[in-house]
C-alpha cells in the first residue's frame, strides 16, 4: 500500500458540500502506522472527491509564521472521550514545553473535571513552582456554550492555542430539523470558536474532524465539511497567518467513561476489527475494494485510531514546533495509529 503523508497546505479550492478531504485515506497496511518524516511533506497529490470522482488539486505554498510562546491552552468538550485524552497529553507536556504552559482550561457544558480523573494517579505531574499536581489542579475546569463566544472569548489571544474535540456522532437522522442540529454540532459550532479565535489573535490550533464515506448522515457529514472549510479560512490570509492542526480519523477506540466515572472498554471490539482491516490492507483488499466501488469503500476501510494517539496529535498540534509556520496540516487517519510518534524527542 502508499506510505501516509501529511499535508500541509493553506490556500486553495475550498471543500464543497459533496466533498470529502480524501487525504485521510493511504497506508491501510498496518493498524499503527510509522511515524512521518519530521519535516514538512507537501502532497504528492491532495485530492478533493466528489459525486464518487476524485479531482486532483494542486501544491501550495506555506505562508512563514512568526510565533509567540504559547502560556495557555483551551479545550473544548475537555470532559469528553477524545477531550479527557487531550487533557492527559497537555498535562504530560506542561513542564517540557519551552517557557512551560502555564495553564490549561476545559470548557464543557458540565464544566466539573470528570469522575475518573480524580482515581488517576498517573496522572499527577510536577507543577510549575515544584510538587505536585492532580491534573484537576493543573486544569481550570469551566462550563461554556460553544455557541455563545462571550463566555470564553476573553481566553483568547495571540499566546493562547485552541483545541475543538466536541461534535455529535454520525447517527443517521430522520427529519430535517434532526439533520441541521447534526450539522451545527459538528460544522457550526466549530466554526463558530475558529472565528472568535482568529478575530482575538489566536495564532495555532487543532480540530478533531472525520474521515469519512460518501454514506456518512449527511448533517454530520457536511458539519465536518463545514469545520474543515473553517479551519481553512483561519490559514489563508498571509498578511495574518496562522497554523492550524486537522485530525481525521475513522473510529477511535480507548476506554470511555460515564458521567460516574465507569469505564466502558471500546479497545476489546474496535482494535480487533481494527487489525482486521491493517491485515487486508497489506494484501491489497482494502485497495481493491475502494478502487472497484469507491462510493462505498472509499473511506470505510481505514484501521481505527486509539485515543491516546489522537490526544498526542492534538497536544502536539498546538505545541510542537513541528507544526510551527505549517498553516493547515491535515493528518490522516493512518497517521493516527502510533501515540509515540506524536511525543517530541
Amino acid at each position: 500500500p502508499a506510505s501516509s503523508r501529511r499535508h500541509s497546505v493553506t490556500t486553495g479550492e475550498r471543500v464543497g458540500s459533496s466533498a470529502v478531504a480524501a487525504a485521510a485515506t493511504t497506508a491501510r497496511g498496518r493498524p499503527h502506522a510509522e511515524p512521518t518524516e519530521r519535516k514538512q511533506a507537501l502532497p504528492e497529490q491532495l485530492q478533493r472527491c466528489s459525486s464518487g470522482e476524485c479531482a486532483e488539486l494542486a501544491d501550495h505554498s506555506v505562508h512563514p509564521t512568526q510565533m509567540s510562546s504559547i502560556k495557555r491552552v483551551v479545550v473544548f468538550g475537555g470532559t469528553g472521550f477524545v477531550g479527557c485524552q487531550v487533557i492527559h497529553s497537555l498535562v504530560a507536556r506542561r513542564m517540557t514545553s519551552t517557557p512551560a504552559l502555564e495553564q490549561i482550561v476545559s470548557l464543557s457544558r458540565r464544566g466539573a473535571a470528570p469522575a475518573h480523573f480524580a482515581n488517576q494517579p498517573q496522572l499527577h505531574r510536577p507543577g510549575p513552582h515544584g510538587g505536585e499536581e492532580k491534573s484537576t489542579g493543573a486544569v481550570q475546569w469551566l462550563s461554556a456554550d460553544a455557541a455563545d463566544v462571550g463566555q470564553y472569548e476573553h481566553l483568547f489571544n495571540a499566546e493562547t492555542a485552541v483545541v475543538i474535540t466536541n461534535g455529535s456522532p454520525p447517527l443517521p437522522t430522520l427529519s430535517a430539523e434532526a439533520q441541521e442540529a447534526q450539522r451545527k454540532a459538528n460544522g457550526g459550532l466549530p466554526t463558530t470558536i475558529i472565528k472568535a479565535a482568529a478575530r482575538n489573535g489566536v495564532k495555532r490550533l487543532a480540530l478533531v474532524n472525520a474521515a469519512m464515506p460518501s454514506w456518512t448522515p449527511a448533517g454530520y457529514r457536511q458539519g465536518k465539511l463545514d469545520a474543515l472549510n473553517a479551519a481553512r479560512d483561519f490559514c489563508a490570509d498571509p498578511a495574518n497567518p496562522r497554523d492550524a492542526v486537522v485530525l481525521q480519523p475513522s473510529a477511535i477506540y480507548g476506554t470511555r467513561h460515564t458521567a460516574h466515572g465507569y469505564a466502558i472498554p471500546l479497545t476489546p471490539v474496535l482494535y480487533p476489527a481494527s487489525a482486521v482491516l491493517s491485515a487486508l490492507g497489506a494484501v491489497g483488499v482494502t485497495g481493491a475494494l475502494e478502487k472497484a466501488v469507491p462510493s462505498v469503500f472509499a473511506n470505510a476501510l481505514t484501521p481505527f485510531a486509539p485515543v491516546e494517539a489522537v490526544g498526542e496529535a492534538c497536544a502536539a498540534g498546538v505545541l510542537s514546533p513541528r507544526f510551527e509556520s505549517k498553516g493547515l496540516t491535515l493528518i490522516s487517519a493512518a497517521e493516527l495509529g502510533d501515540p509515540a510518534q506524536w511525543k517530541d524527542e
